[in-house]
């Protein structure tokens, strides 16, 4: 499965970083004691079976930063046609409460490497995955939109955990050989790809199988053991924002990968047509606000 990289990409002379120490944090992420007490309060409170949704507005309100952040994505020109949206009740109200906790999650994660290279391509490419997957899910009537664009949102997430405790080898995993895949690189340099980190912090983020399953199989979504669908949406999603210039330049979807998804989907001509239109209609909507 792994391909053989060359000397010159692969920093042999850095020596390789410790599986151990990624799996560590893998199962730790969730503590991070860096996030502010807001946010860990916030997902805290997300656990809670019988969770208010205005209680867990006043939560966030309490870090105007975030609440400020929050709004700005649900005030962004694709979600802006469902009106102004000036509460952050109205904002879970539209993005549900697997939306927000990836918001938060994601935003609160990436301020913690927002200065390392990448960093910011990652958020646009994640948004624009995001809004696509949302957009392919209804027009296809498949899943559950909310779901779909979470797992948008952090299909890649797993590369932030490279950010935070692989900084050396963060230009390597940047500039390598453009023909190499980058969960093979990954899993090749790390011992493990950014979808099965991902799908593993999607378990330790609490969030269900609908979520996580698109996540860890994004690459390869012929081969998801459940949510075909769902993670072939996500792949065919990831593959078109990269098309729209919304791409990790170290990372574009290969053909292969669309090729899969597009099989799985088993669309027709005319559901083609009509999804490729709506797109269209979309692109112009995928500017991510910051993060």
């Amino acid at each position: 499965m792994n391909q053989d990289i060359s000397s010159s990409q692969n920093p042999v002379s850095k020596g390789r970083p410790s599986t151990d120490k990624l799996f560590e944090r893998i199962s730790s992420i969730d503590h991070l004691p860096s996030l502010p007490v807001i946010v860990r309060t916030a997902l805290s409170y997300l656990d809670d079976p019988d969770v208010s949704m205005a209680r867990l507005a006043r939560i966030i309100e309490e870090d105007q930063s975030m609440a400020a952040r929050i709004l700005k994505v649900a005030n962004s020109p694709y979600y802006a046609r469902s009106g102004k949206i000036g509460m952050i009740r109205e904002a879970i109200l539209l993005l549900g409460l697997n939306g927000i906790r990836g918001l938060i999650l994601s935003m609160s994660v990436l301020q913690l490497v927002s200065n390392r290279e990448g960093a910011v391509k990652l958020w646009r490419h994640s948004f624009a995955v995001s809004i696509l997957s949302r957009i392919l899910g209804e027009n296809l009537a498949v899943g559950q939109p909310e779901d779909l664009a979470t797992a948008g949102l952090l299909h890649d997430f797993g590369k932030v955990i490279y950010y935070l405790d692989f900084e050396p080898w963060i230009p390597d995993l940047w500039h390598k050989d453009p023909e190499i895949p980058d969960w093979r690189f990954e899993e090749d340099l790390f011992g493990a790809s950014h979808a099965f980190v991902g799908f593993r912090l999607a378990y330790f983020w609490h969030f269900p199988s609908s979520i996580r399953v698109p996540i860890g199989w994004h690459n390869n979504p012929s081969k998801s053991p459940s949510y075909q669908l769902e993670t072939a949406i996500i792949a065919l999603a990831d593959g078109l924002a990269t098309l729209a210039g919304f791409g990790l330049e170290e990372s574009p979807c290969p053909e292969s990968t669309m090729f899969d998804a597009l099989r799985s989907l088993d669309l027709t001509d005319k559901q083609l047509e009509v999804v490729l239109e709506r797109l269209m209609e979309n692109l112009p909507k995928l500017e991510a606000p910051d993060f």
